[in-house]
């Protein structure tokens, strides 16, 4: 397998409207100036848990900081130490550069950039959430967003010089006025002018959840998970969306020459300049929302991919070439989870799982028949809001599917039927982690769970729990695998330790045969044994391995995604599927041995 090359990928190679970029290990918060001659850009980076950052072992992740960089050339042109914060923006004061900054409810703080020092500008009461600076009537100010309040602050004095009831969710300039996205008590999403709370724009076609916005020219962008939408306030019409970013992407207006453009970044991964005045890529079959699920499943004229995004919307891929195999489905209200597949007499059968428990959405399991893009039988029940996992397996002569998820319970389901023929309680907490394999010649599923729970084995033959041990503590890990190795089972596991790690059974013990360690952070894991046993690891600095999860040699040079993946399958034939963003890349397995 050669992953430097893909069979194929959906999605453009490159982005003409990305100018350039550079690594980052964290931020929470990045903003953008032009000024001297150069773009400057701020990353903001708080005390952070160290296993939610990209550069353990790189920075001190108890550190609270400010990091100023020309982003033409990634130098560094300051870091403002006790800085940190959700929230920055930069400015000029008398020809000097400027840092704002914002975290929940500290004082709101303006720096001298060259000089490090600072003075607090204003004490917010309730958390503040969105930030921006500049010119307001003849104030110097800073703009901000607390509780449902927009409060505008005169930067010399101190003084309180105009608020405004509403939840802005950003705060920028609109044809020389100031105005605010966001929606007002008991309103739909808008954009209103600050002085007089007119109307400008409804904001309904931006959807629901966005959890970012920024205003640059007419252009106002709007961050989701992974993506960033593009709404043109002057026309009314939306722009093929940004995408490579991780999480929830960080946004900064910046203008250039005069021309709109937008610095994006995410917690881990990279902060990018976007000219949004160039051509946006063509379209093609591809998603509108991240993936957040994939499988091969088995089909009448060879493999077909299927993936799932945010939305709730299924998309099947020929595994040969990637043409499209049918039209997109829509499976639910709230995203894709997980996805399991079978042959059942003439068709080919696919279970859906997902939901988001912070949102109420839809967390029911359905099954489909692929070949006719139908839904099959009544929605079945899921877990608790969300359903994280599921996995198919043989027990007791026919095909079942497993499913398990937030309410702790594992469920086992008749996959002809849709009956349900088992259910069980794991634990004190939600399912995290499925796998279905033999132990002792029996089907086994293999269970992990949310904080700290040893991970636990369930007979698909009686139901019965499996009295196994491991000589490592696995209580933190989430079970990605199980297969067959030369010497018996093998099983895959990762948790908060910066390891993926390979257990062999011996006896009635687990034991840690290797562990793979990186300095990047894992995004994803996929585990298989057919047609020998694979390991795929995605990093979140787009890095993509394979290795023998044996001798952990690798299987192929590693490959390097455009972004991070979010998801990875493996095929029945071995083909490895990446995805990432709103796009998938499949590397064939012709070259394995």
């Amino acid at each position: 397998m050669n992953l430097g090359r893909p069979l194929w990928r959906t999605g453009p190679v490159t982005d003409p409207r990305l100018v350039r970029g550079f690594p980052v290990d964290y931020l929470a918060g990045v903003a953008a100036i032009e000024h001297d001659g150069r773009l400057i850009v701020a990353t903001s980076s708080p005390a952070h848990d160290e296993y939610d950052c990209g550069g353990t072992g790189r920075h001190d992740c108890d550190e609270s900081f400010l990091r100023l960089r020309d982003l033409s050339t990634g130098a560094d042109i300051a870091r403002l130490a006790d800085a940190g914060g959700e929230l920055a923006s930069l400015l000029v004061i008398g020809g000097r550069l400027h840092a704002i900054t914002a975290n929940w409810l500290d004082p709101v703080r303006c720096w001298d950039v060259a000089s490090g020092e600072a003075w607090t500008v204003a004490v917010p009461l309730e958390p503040v959430f969105c930030l921006a600076t500049g010119h307001y009537r003849e104030h110097q100010a800073v703009l901000f967003q607390t509780g449902r309040v927009l409060q505008v602050w005169d930067l010399a004095t101190g003084d309180l010089v105009a608020q405004r009831h509403g939840r802005a969710r950003a705060i920028g300039r609109l044809d020389g006025a100031w105005v605010w996205a966001g929606s007002s008590p008991g309103g739909p999403p808008s954009v209103r002018r600050l002085d007089d709370d007119s109307l400008v724009a409804d904001l309904t076609q931006a959807g629901p959840r966005p959890v970012g916005m920024a205003l640059t020219g007419s252009i106002l962008a709007v961050a989701r998970a992974g993506v960033v939408e593009l709404h043109d306030l002057a026309t009314g019409s939306t722009r093929p969306a940004l995408t490579g970013h991780t999480r929830w992407p960080e946004l900064a207006p910046v203008s250039i020459g005069g021309r709109p453009h937008l610095v994006t970044g995410s917690s881990y991964g990279q902060v990018r300049l976007w000219d949004l005045t160039a051509d946006a890529p063509a379209a093609g079959a591809r998603h509108a929302d991240p993936i957040t699920a994939a499988a091969f499943v088995p089909g009448h004229d060879g493999e077909v991919l299927v993936t799932g995004d945010g939305e709730g919307t299924l998309r099947r891929w020929r595994g040969r070439d990637g043409q499209p195999a049918g039209p997109p489905l829509a499976d639910r209200t709230g995203p894709v989870r997980a996805l399991a597949a079978w042959r059942d007499a003439d068709r080919t059968v696919l279970a859906t799982a997902g939901g988001d428990v912070n949102y109420g959405l839809d967390g029911d399991l359905r099954r489909w028949d692929l070949n006719r893009g139908t839904r099959i039988g009544p929605a079945l029940p899921g877990h608790g809001g969300v359903t994280h996992r599921v996995a198919l397996a043989e027990a007791g002569g026919r095909s079942v599917f497993l499913s398990g998820g937030n309410d702790r319970f594992l469920s086992l389901w008749d996959a002809a039927t849709g009956e349900q023929v088992g259910h069980d309680e794991t634990g004190k907490y939600p399912v995290d982690g499925l796998a279905v394999g033999q132990i002792d010649g029996r089907p086994t599923a293999v269970v992990s769970r949310a904080m700290h729970q040893p991970i636990r084995f369930f007979s698909l033959a009686d139901w019965g729990q499996l009295e196994l041990t491991g000589d490592a503590d696995w209580n933190s890990d989430i079970v990605y695998g199980l297969i067959a190795g030369d010497a018996g089972p093998m099983m895959v596991t990762a948790g908060r330790e910066p390891a993926v790690r390979v257990w062999a059974l011996d006896g009635r013990v687990w034991r840690v045969r290797a562990r793979v360690y990186a300095a990047a952070q894992r995004s994803a894991i996929a585990v298989t044994g057919r047609p020998r046993p694979m390991l795929a690891i995605g990093y979140a600095d787009g890095a993509l391995e394979l290795l023998d999860p044996v001798t952990l040699t690798p299987l192929a040079a590693a490959a390097e995604l455009p972004e991070p993946a979010s998801e990875l399958a493996f095929s029945e034939s071995g083909d490895l599927a990446a995805c990432y963003g709103i796009d998938v890349a499949v590397f064939a397995s012709g070259t394995l041995g």
